[in-house]
């Protein structure tokens, strides 16, 4: 009892408590939890090269080649040749535009004696970078039409990704009418209406017109360069890189959206 304790006594509460069993000594707990640590670890590891076999390297078919100009919003690099692989790699497409940033060969702005010519212009169904250059509907267009006219026939294809009708009309009006094109073929996707009426994209401002008594402004030029990207933490890295930690992400992402 409490009451039979002297002042030169004290209780060893870690001796006198009952000793329990089923209960394993320090050294066996502390081994249990470094066998869980590894077995987890294992564990992780084994789920990432499952799910690397599974699945083929993320890839992100709609970074474009693609550089910041002040009227436009964007344009694809002059000069630049890249390759496009889509998800799964259901394609792997090499991609070259020309030093005016145009898919395919250089193209005089001088019209030749006798040549009749096409320009294209629109989005990336235009742009068509999921297939190679001599696939696309403009080079098969072409060259039907050089067997069957018996004459010269040039198809420029300026599609460039993400555009709408807006910035194809600044864009033919700065660059396209250089190029005296006998015939424009302007390829409308049902966004455009969507995107003429805003002032950014998915990848960054654009510009925009805007009813001014009853005329057209053209606003927001020049278009603001798009905001540099934060340099990710070493751990955003590694979790970025881990298809483990990514699918968990994508997990919880889902879940919130449902609740």
């Amino acid at each position: 009892m409490l009451g039979n304790i002297g002042p030169d006594k004290t209780l060893d509460f870690q001796r006198d408590r009952p000793i329990n069993p089923h209960m394993p000594p320090p050294h066996m707990r502390t081994a249990r939890v470094i066998l869980f640590l590894i077995s987890a670890a294992a564990a992780i590891a084994a789920a990432e090269v499952v799910l690397r076999f599974a699945w083929p390297p993320r890839t992100v078919h709609h970074q474009l080649f693609c550089e910041h100009h002040p009227v436009f919003g964007w344009q694809k690099k002059p000069g630049f040749t890249g390759f496009h692989v889509g998800p799964r790699r259901v394609y792997r497409v090499r991609e070259t535009m020309n030093s005016k940033g145009i898919r395919g060969p250089e193209y005089p702005c001088e019209k030749p004696p006798g040549e009749f010519r096409i320009l294209v212009l629109g989005d990336s169904y235009a742009e068509g970078y999921t297939v190679m250059f001599e696939d696309l509907f403009s080079e098969v267009l072409k060259r039907e039409l050089n067997d069957r006219a018996g004459k010269a026939v040039q198809v420029i294809n300026a599609g460039t990704g993400g555009y709408s009708t807006d910035q194809e009309l600044l864009w033919f009006e700065t660059e396209g009418i250089k190029y005296q094109p006998d015939l424009v073929i302007l390829l409308f996707c049902d966004n455009d209406v969507l995107f003429n009426t805003l002032d950014r994209y998915f990848r960054g401002f654009k510009p925009l017109f805007q009813l001014d008594n009853g005329q057209l402004k053209l606003t927001n030029v020049p278009v603001p360069p798009p905001a540099p990207l934060p340099v990710p933490s070493a751990a955003a890295r590694l979790c970025e890189s881990s298809y483990v930690c990514r699918g968990i992400g994508s997990l919880a992402y889902r879940i919130k959206r449902l609740a």
